[in-house]
């Protein structure tokens, strides 16, 4: 709630003659991906707290595993975020702009690592339908879902980071 707050705030108050380094519109598209990282954790959450669906010892790993990955991704582009900043403060000096280029590909590569262990979950979670209740099973893959989307939202950041330092 309070990243939208935030958001609306700047949106507010971003006045349309200023002159920004960036295209604004991809600035507040930027701003609007990172409120959904923040808003499917908040999903994610409350999802949980309504039903309590017990993870299958088989599927435990797996799902910390894919956690952890889309927390590295999550991790990736909030460096990216950190030397766009740098580099927006040094008029895209080159050498920034190579390392703000280099955290975009880490972004990628951890967001595409976290959607093969998800398939691979999802498969497990799959394999396993004869024991899960269909509800649980529902649950599972929905958890599974929303998790992935956080790290597509962390990509999406990092895709328009690399729009935005392209012109």
């Amino acid at each position: 709630h309070e990243a939208d707050l935030i958001k609306g705030n700047i949106r507010a108050h971003l006045p349309r003659s200023i002159l920004m380094p960036v295209d604004k519109g991809q600035f507040q598209w930027l701003l609007r991906e990172q409120d959904a990282i923040l808003d499917h954790a908040e999903n994610l959450a409350e999802m949980l707290e309504m039903r309590h669906t017990k993870i299958p010892k088989e599927l435990r790993n797996l799902f910390i595993e894919h956690m952890e990955k889309v927390m590295e991704t999550v991790k990736a582009m909030e460096e990216a975020m950190d030397r766009f900043k740098i580099l927006l403060e040094t008029s895209f000096v080159t050498k920034e702009r190579d390392m703000v280029k280099e955290k975009i590909h880490e972004v990628h590569r951890k967001e595409w690592e976290a959607d093969q262990i998800k398939y691979k979950l999802t498969r497990e979670i799959y394999k396993m339908e004869k024991k899960l209740k269909p509800m649980d099973e529902y649950h599972l893959l929905k958890i599974a879902d929303w998790v992935d989307d956080i790290a597509d939202h962390a990509e999406n950041v990092a895709d328009l980071i690399r729009a935005m330092i392209a012109r």
